[in-house]
């Protein structure tokens, strides 16, 4: 008899399962997940790649770097998934590089959390900008110097 009535009980609940969730699905949902639909794209990127300038200029105390975002896939990238991208602009870091040579060589740090930030060691030379993404880690600010000293 216990048998029977724990059976029943577990038929019981399973069809009330069953009802609830068959309910909620046929919900509208909710202003959220329809703001988000809207907002991304299928890679989950926003949409806002139209709305990126085609130049950005990042500045520091000592130096303006006009960086045409389309050379640095990395950092669009990086841009797009943000929600107010001009923010994250102004957040960036620069570090202009004291190389001999007639190129431009920056590191850009973007994304800074606590402890690290990526970072991209930009090429500007008259015609072209190159980028290359640099590891993460909290010494990197003390290893890349020696790394681009042996260039």
């Amino acid at each position: 008899m216990k048998k029977k009535m724990f059976f029943l009980l577990l038929v019981i609940v399973l069809v009330t399962s069953a009802v609830i969730m068959i309910w909620f699905s046929g919900l509208e949902p909710s202003a959220y997940q329809v703001e988000n639909d809207n907002d991304t794209n299928s890679s989950g990127l926003y949409n806002k790649a139209s709305s990126l300038p085609n130049i950005i200029e990042i500045m520091n105390e000592e130096a303006t770097l006009q960086l045409p975002l389309n050379d640095v896939p990395e950092y669009k990238r990086y841009l797009m998934n943000e929600q107010d991208f001009q923010t994250e602009i102004d957040r960036t870091q620069l570090e202009v590089l004291e190389v001999p040579s007639s190129e431009t060589y920056s590191m850009l740090k973007y994304g800074c959390g606590t402890k690290a930030c990526s970072t991209l060691l930009v090429k500007i030379d008259g015609r072209e900008t190159h980028s290359l993404p640099m590891p993460e880690g909290i010494l990197q600010d003390y290893k890349l110097p020696l790394t681009i000293s042996r260039c």
